[in-house]
């Protein structure tokens, strides 16, 4: 578990584990908002999400569930 104290010390401007994860990452669902219009796809909205992390909340935490929320269809291999 990281503290608060080591929290400080993460570079949150390094979007490298983002880039990985997307590796390989071909389509996600469509998402709807509202007014049931599709919203920008997750890989679009990345830094707007991290940016939105309220102070009551570890933002290492909450950059490891955005990384949790990229869900779709992926690569795995050639021949699947």
């Amino acid at each position: 578990m990281i503290t608060k104290q080591e929290s400080k010390n993460l570079n949150y401007e390094d979007y490298q584990d983002f880039f990985d994860a997307a590796e390989g990452f071909i389509k996600e669902p469509l998402r709807y908002d509202k007014d049931n219009k599709t919203e920008q796809e997750f890989k679009d909205r990345v830094k707007e999400r991290i940016e939105l992390c309220p102070a009551c909340v570890n933002k290492s935490l909450w950059r490891q569930a955005l990384l949790n929320n990229m869900h779709g269809l992926y690569r795995v291999c050639d021949s699947i």
